[in-house]
């Protein structure tokens, strides 16, 4: 069974910031929830324009289901 830690914030509060402390201090990946769905979308551009929500959340869920970690630590923006 998969464990994620989300960490949600607007933009410029620190996320990644603290992120980068904890993987120091315990040794685990992190990842950015826009990073999960550009990879799983096959996207490489820096749009973040978001036209179609479902295709989106579908290829979130579906890029944590690939990730090979029993503990996922992931950042994002909620709205």
């Amino acid at each position: 069974m998969k464990k994620i830690i989300f960490f949600s914030g607007i933009h410029g509060v620190g996320k990644d910031y603290i992120l980068e402390k904890i993987q120091s201090q315990l040794n685990i990946n992190s990842y950015t929830a826009s990073d999960i769905i550009k990879n799983s979308l096959g996207k490489s551009d820096e749009n973040k324009i978001t036209t179609n929500i479902d295709q989106n959340q579908m290829a979130l869920i579906y890029g944590l289901e690939t990730i090979n970690e029993s503990l996922i630590v992931s950042n994002g923006h909620l709205c």
